[in-house]
């Protein structure tokens, strides 16, 4: 059946003669939600070195996925939950951790050494969160791989500590960012205004090595954070601020804020992106060619913001590309006239650039809605042009928080979904759609798992092998399983066109000169009477 899918994208692929099309993207393999009878929903989804994915989020279920029979209830609005699935969406391991307040955990990820971080923000002090801060804190868990707490750390003051994001650094440490209120207390020295970016680097057991604020008089959360080529470290977020370290904001509403330090947290330069209207930052990714992209929302229609949808009352998507000095080299929204957002970034072994996000549009840039909020899957270039892009959901909210790409180059996309039907099933929440102000269910985790068309393994994983995946000169093509009495061998590029093709007879394997073609991806189709095959190369 996979392998079926497969095949039909890529037949679907040679004779599509738009550029831009749906029939481009990665064909939906399998869909799974998690969670019980209560809203459950999902932020952080990475790969695990097995192949599978870990993911996490906020869960206020007691039943279903969320509890093993044996753990007591922990109480509060939300508890930390978090798995690890295999390839084919099996629950493998899984932990709740929590206290009697708010536990919402936003970031999870494998580390070098194969343990797992979990890590968010918490309004607790009992239960599982020792700690003797107050408000809201970051809060961090590392497990093992078979999800078995090794140790945790609460950081923050006296104030409302606002967790964005978390990363590995190269020494094995980690650097984490978010938002902090707090000023002279905890473990917060300093604060600019109401609330800063906020960056504490740890070394491998959590313990602060440094943390630094930035900011000015007003309101800057940092979301994401990403380690720079040079060592050092990039932020994005939003800001209100227009002094302290914040210049160039366009209005007296939030800005989407960029901000570079060195390896030791020292600030370099920063850069306010947005109009007169509310602008944000989620997510950003320095890519290959070290610029930045960074992905968002916006409320503008001026100042950087080009091809705004909507009218002032509902937001597009946002992605925004800098130079590695903080040039802005372009700026662009993405949506219909409705609600639209973009959250995920990743860039595969190919340079490929993915984004995902949520949109509630059938026009502009979509060409299908499903209901309410839907999963929003786009494939661009390094200008921003869309390349593709599809929609998946259900009737109810289907909200995209995060993308991954797992280590055989499955892309999967991972929020929340409030639907059961069309492309969702299995949602264990509660029937709400009597009530007036809900559509369907309660929110369960959601990850829609998609072929393997970003990144190239060494071997494809059907019965075509091509060896090697990245090549020069030639590429050696096996058939394996198929029947090769008389063979028809196609080469195509992106674009469909025929470059190369040879009938053979009674061979299992055929070198292929690529020598004279230009860089670029090219499929290989094996064709015989009864079967068909496909495979994928990179020409360098």
């Amino acid at each position: 059946m996979r392998l079926h899918l497969i095949l039909t994208l890529f037949t679907v692929f040679f004779f599509t003669t738009g550029i831009r099309s749906q029939n481009l993207a990665p064909p939906l393999i399998w869909q799974h939600c998690y969670g019980g009878s209560l809203d459950d929903i999902g932020y952080s989804i990475a790969p695990y070195s097995d192949g599978g994915f870990i993911f996490c989020g906020c869960s206020g279920s007691s039943d279903g996925d969320i509890y093993p029979k044996s753990e007591p209830l922990h109480g509060g609005t939300c508890d930390y939950w978090a798995a690890r699935i295999d390839a084919d969406s099996n629950i493998l391991y899984k932990i709740h951790l929590g206290g009697t307040g708010s536990d919402v955990a936003r970031t999870t990820f494998e580390t070098k050494d194969g343990n797992v971080i979990i890590a968010g923000s918490s309004s607790s002090t009992d239960v599982d969160v020792v700690c003797s801060l107050t408000d809201l804190n970051f809060w961090v868990l590392m497990v093992n791989a078979s999800y078995e707490l090794q140790w945790k750390k609460c950081y923050g003051g006296s104030g409302y500590d606002d967790f964005g994001s978390m990363l590995e650094t190269g020494d094995g440490g980690f650097a984490i960012c978010g938002g902090t209120s707090s000023s002279n207390s905890g473990d917060v020295t300093f604060n600019h205004g109401y609330s800063d970016f906020w960056l504490v680097k740890t070394d491998a057991s959590g313990n602060i090595e440094w943390q630094k604020c930035y900011g000015g008089t007003q309101y800057e959360k940092a979301f994401d954070i990403d380690v720079c080529a040079d060592g050092g470290f990039i932020m994005a977020g939003f800001t209100a601020s227009n002094d302290g370290d914040v210049a160039g904001n366009h209005s007296t509403d939030f800005d989407g804020w960029v901000i570079k330090t060195d390896a030791l947290g020292n600030f370099q330069w920063q850069k306010c992106i947005g109009g007169t209207g509310q602008d944000g930052f989620y997510k950003i990714l320095q890519l290959a060619n070290k610029n930045y992209l960074i992905s968002g929302y916006t409320f503008s229609a001026d100042g950087d913001i080009t091809g705004k949808h909507g009218d002032e009352f509902h937001d597009d998507g946002l992605l925004a590309m800098l130079d590695e000095n903080g040039n802005l080299l372009w700026s662009k929204a993405y949506g219909g006239d409705s609600i639209d957002g973009l959250a995920g970034i990743l860039q595969d072994q190919l340079g490929q650039i993915f984004v995902s996000g949520y949109s509630q549009s059938s026009n502009g840039d979509l060409s299908q809605n499903y209901g309410n909020y839907d999963y929003w899957l786009m494939n661009i270039d390094e200008n921003g042009t869309i390349i593709w892009d599809s929609t998946y959901g259900g009737p109810a909210a289907d909200v995209c928080n995060e993308i991954a790409i797992s280590t055989t180059g499955r892309l999967a996309m991972m929020g929340y979904t409030a639907s059961d039907s069309l492309q969702v099933s299995g949602n264990h929440g509660v029937d709400t759609s009597q009530h007036p102000i809900n559509l369907a269910k309660k929110k369960d985790f959601w990850i829609a798992n998609f072929g393997s068309v970003v990144g190239i393994p060494e071997i494809i994983k059907s019965t075509l092998t091509i060896i090697p995946s990245l090549a020069h000169e030639a590429v050696q093509v096996s058939f394996n399983d198929i029947k090769v009495e008389n063979v028809l061998v196609t080469v195509r590029n992106t674009c469909g066109e025929l470059v190369h093709n040879e009938l053979i007879f009674h061979q299992k394997q055929l070198l292929i000169d690529i020598s004279s073609l230009t860089q670029g991806i090219y499929f290989i189709e094996v064709k015989s009477e009864e079967q068909i095959a496909f495979g994928k190369f990179v020409k360098m």
